[in-house]
């Protein structure tokens, strides 16, 4: 028997699928989802990520979170919004 795994997360994650940009240093990511404590990203390359960044979901930055690195696995990163 197979058991259904739920999500323990507290906050609803909604999945994405857009370009956002982590300021400092304009470096683009993929966000894949996001909540109102958190969002998943990818980021392109093994460069460090910033402790603490501006995470754009606009081009013009008229839409952006302060985030706090939290995990990487691979090119995924983890980061809440404090």
């Amino acid at each position: 028997m197979i058991e259904k795994r739920t999500d323990a997360r507290r906050y609803h994650r909604r999945k994405m699928n857009i370009v956002g940009l982590i300021v400092p240093g304009n470096r683009p990511c993929k966000i894949w989802d996001i909540s109102q404590k958190g969002a998943k990203l990818a980021i392109l390359g093994e460069e460090n990520v910033p402790e603490k960044f501006e995470l754009w979901l606009r081009k013009d930055g008229s839409v952006r979170r302060h985030c706090r690195f939290v995990w990487r696995v691979g090119q995924n990163v983890g980061v809440s919004f404090p």
